[in-house]
This record gives structure tokens, C-alpha cells and sequence, in this order.
């Protein structure tokens, strides 16, 4: 039997672990700035600002970058109603006022890019770590 001295290499392993902490890391950017976008948007109220309290934009909440995607909502009943549309009593009309849905399609580019300036920053930083231990040969 031939003894044979070799490199073996994870570096799938690395790169996939890489590719994949750069995306949640843009995702998570992306998420920050749809967050503040929206909440900024509510600190006006839905309609006049007449009734503001702030009570809606202060639950906007982002949620933790999954494989790839991002959650950004509120628990709130009040945004729920303007956001699906309700009857309302004072104005005796039927009301409906998008904000999450509309800010976030009106912000597609900038969010874009938020995602993607993070995801390549973050892709080199790894790259400088993670994937130079990687394939270091060993001495």
C-alpha cells in the first residue's frame, strides 16, 4: 500500500458558510433601514397627524434575518386596521392608508443596495478571515 501525503480541503464548506453569513448580514441592513423608513413614516400618523400619538411607529419591529429573508411588521391592531382598511366612525367612511407595503416598494433600490453594499463588505471581511485560515497550508 502507498502512502500518499496530500491537502484536503473544506473550502465548499468555508465558502458556503461565508456566502450565507453575507447574506443574513444584508438582509439584516436591508431590514434596518426598511425599519427606520417606515417608522419615520409613521411618526406623521396615517393621515392629518391630528390623532399621533406614536404609539404605532414606536412597535414597527424587525426580525432576525432568516436563510433569506427578513420580517419587518408591528403587533399593533391600530396599524393592522390602517393597513388592511377599516370602516371609521368619525370620518363615516371606509379608510384604508398602505405604509409598510408601500415603503418598502418605493425604497426597492435603496434597500437593494443597502443589501448589497453589506453583503460585499461583509463577503470581504470573511474573505480576509475565515477563507485565508482556510487555505493556509499547514508548515
Amino acid at each position: 500500500m502507498a502512502v500518499q501525503a496530500g491537502w484536503y480541503s473544506n473550502i465548499d464548506k468555508v465558502v458556503r458558510r461565508m456566502e450565507g453569513d453575507a447574506v443574513r448580514s444584508g438582509l439584516k441592513a436591508a431590514g434596518v433601514l426598511l425599519h427606520t423608513i417606515i417608522k419615520n413614516r409613521l411618526d406623521e400618523g396615517y393621515t392629518t397627524g391630528a390623532f399621533v400619538t406614536g404609539l404605532v411607529a414606536t412597535t414597527v419591529i424587525r426580525g432576525r434575518p432568516g436563510p433569506r429573508t427578513i420580517w419587518v411588521g408591528t403587533p399593533n391592531k391600530v396599524a393592522m386596521l390602517w393597513e388592511l382598511g377599516h370602516f371609521n366612525r368619525f370620518t363615516q367612511q371606509y379608510e384604508r392608508v398602505e405604509v409598510f407595503r408601500v415603503s418598502l416598494e418605493q425604497n426597492v433600490y435603496i434597500l437593494a443596495r443597502a443589501f448589497a453594499d453589506r453583503y460585499m463588505e461583509k463577503l470581504n471581511e470573511l474573505a480576509h478571515t475565515r477563507l485565508a485560515k482556510a487555505l493556509a497550508l499547514p508548515i
